[in-house]
This record gives structure tokens, sequence and C-alpha cells, in this order.
């Protein structure tokens, strides 16, 4: 994590990294009726209606940078709090809460947010991760980690530009060892069936196997991506258990549910980088099976993430889960707390 003081929380004269931050809290002091809501930093199921879904997620994603009338509570990624008052019709302030010490709008300028994906570049994402997730896992983790951390070979290789012309190395036909490593990496087996390959015999062939499998695309570009590849890689198993049981319960059922549409949701659900960053503001995606949905939903609390998730819901199986989730404390279900009782979101 990258670690501020509160005197040093402001823009400086050289562009510095985006500093990671999370919401404790957001009231609505403008709306009508006025209602706040309150989060935790790991998942966070907030329920709203159907109609008012999408601009809930917009008027949270600009919690920080709204108009009047929204105030937002949240921490920095060193556990310092602050506070952004946007009253009507009067002086906007940024106030650290430990000190009472107000600091210049600007300030917020520093803060991690979330950027739209370009249709093209969700593409490729989806087929990078689709082709990542093919492989044996734990063999590809080891020689992301050996490409990271290992001898020279790694260093040219980390250095080379995504997309480079240049001609997909050839495999050595020399070392038959080589060639069973890749074979075995695209065999979908259990970490228990994983082959055993003597890393010594095709350390010296790690770079060009990793270009063989994953492409012209970096290593650190690969592991920003490793919940998503992960997740996806899990996807065939489970879509075949939710076949088996929806034809089970009824035999004319057919499961409709196509692979990419599967990863882009992923894509969508799950936070990518390895970076701190600012809240994961998202939907379920309505183009997807709801069971697939909830599978995919009971994977974000399993993950080691550096970053919080805000899903915006107006599905009752998803607050039905998220419900059950709470009571083993894994997701946090945020109700709008009213300032007078028996109220619906006014938005």
């Amino acid at each position: 994590m990258v670690a501020i003081e509160s005197t040093t929380f402001e823009i400086p004269d050289e562009p510095a990294p985006r500093l990671g931050w999370r919401l404790r809290q957001v009231s609505f002091a403008a709306q009508q009726p006025q209602c706040t809501l309150e989060f935790e930093p790991g998942v966070n199921v907030l329920v709203t209606t159907p109609a008012g879904v999408h601009d809930t997620v917009w008027l949270l994603k600009q919690a920080l940078h709204g108009g009047d009338g929204v105030h937002a509570e949240f921490l920095t990624a060193d556990g310092q709090a602050y506070v952004v008052f946007r009253p009507v019709g009067a002086h906007h302030r940024l106030i650290e809460l430990e000190t009472g010490a107000e600091l210049p709008m600007h300030a917020l300028d520093v803060l991690a947010v979330d950027t739209p994906t370009e249709p093209d570049a969700l593409e490729a994402e989806v087929e990078l991760i689709h082709r990542l997730s093919l492989i044996d896992q734990e063999a590809l983790w080891e020689m992301a980690d050996r490409l990271m951390h290992g001898g020279p070979e790694h260093v040219e290789f980390r250095h080379a530009e995504i997309g480079t012309p240049a001609p997909r190395p050839v495999m050595p036909t020399a070392d038959p060892s080589a060639e069973e490593a890749r074979r075995g990496l695209l065999r979908r087996r259990s970490r228990a069936h994983t082959p055993t390959v003597d890393p010594t015999k095709i350390l010296t062939d790690t770079a060009s196997l990793w270009w063989w499998l994953a492409g012209r695309v970096d290593v650190p570009t690969v592991i920003a991506q490793r919940d998503r590849i992960e997740t996806a890689a899990q996807l065939p198993g489970r879509l075949g258990a939710l076949s088996a049981v929806g034809q089970a319960q009824h035999p004319s059922h057919t499961a409709a549910v196509d692979p990419a549409d599967a990863i882009r949701a992923v894509c969508q659900l799950v936070p990518a980088g390895t970076e701190p960053a600012g809240p994961h503001i998202v939907t379920v995606p309505g183009s997807i099976d709801r069971d697939l949905a909830l599978l995919l939903l009971e994977r974000l609390p399993s993950l080691d993430l550096n970053r919080q998730i805000i899903l915006v819901t107006a599905d009752e199986a998803v607050v039905d889960w998220a419900r059950l989730e709470g009571y083993a404390r894994r997701v946090t279900l945020v109700e709008p707390r009213w300032a007078n009782a028996n109220q619906t979101l006014p938005f």
C-alpha cells in the first residue's frame, strides 16, 4: 500500500501515484427524504430499487467529486480519515478528521478512480483471460513468478512492449521436457494431478514457454488480472454443475450461458490490478444467468482484495445471498439509514 501523511495530502509539483481509498459513509442531504449509507472495507451489497440502480452507481462514483448536498467520509490507504462537506449553496470543505485541519479541495485529485474500459480493450481482456484460464493455474503462476524474480532471462522480457510485431518464439525441439511442459500446462487437471517437471530442465526455456502460451503480453499485466483469470478457470466446472442441476430439476433445461459472456461478467464483477485503488462500484450484469451470477459473487469474499467492492442491486436473490453471507461477516448488506422511517430510495 501507499502510505501518506495527512500533511502531504495535496497535489505535488510532479504527478504522484494515485492513492488507494475506501468509502466509509455517504450522506445524501439534498435528497428528499435524506439518507445515509455506511460501508465496510470489503464486499458491500447496496440495496436499491430497480429504477434506481444506475443512478445510485453514478451518485456513488461522484461522491467525492459530485455536486451540492452530498457528503462523504473516506479512508486513505494509510488509515487516515477525511470527510468532504458539500452543503447546498455554501463553501465545500475537505477536513482531516483526526486534526480537524482543512485541506484544499483539489487534494482529492490524487485519489484513484475507476475509468471506463473501452469496448476494444474489454474484448482484449476477455480473450486474454479466457486463454490463460485454460492453462494449469499452479504452473502458470509459478512460471510468472519465475519470470518476475528469476534469473537474467526475465530482464529483457519484462521490458518488451506489448503488441510488438515480433515473431512468436519457436519452442526448442531438442529438449522434450519443454514440449512436455507445454502439453502439461494445457491439460485441465486438478492440482493433485499436475505433472511434475524438473524446473532445472525448463528454466532456460521459461520465457519462450510464456510467449508460446500467453502471447505477447508482459507478466505484470497478467498478474494484475490474476483474480479474474483464476475465477474464469473455475467456470467450466461450475457451468457444468449448474447445467447438471438444471437438467435434473427440469429435464428440458439446456445451458445457454455463453462462455464469453460469463468471462465479461467476471471482468465486471471482479476488480483487476495490484496497486491501491478506490472502490469498485458495480452492478450484476443483466446479460448473464442469475445462478451463474450468484456463483461468481460467491468468489468475491474469498479473494485477497486490496480494494473495496460496492455491488448495487435490486435483485432479491442477490440480497438474500448477501444477507446469508453477512451472518458469516463475509459480506456487508448495506441498507439506507433514513432521516424518517418507512422510506424508499429517492433515486
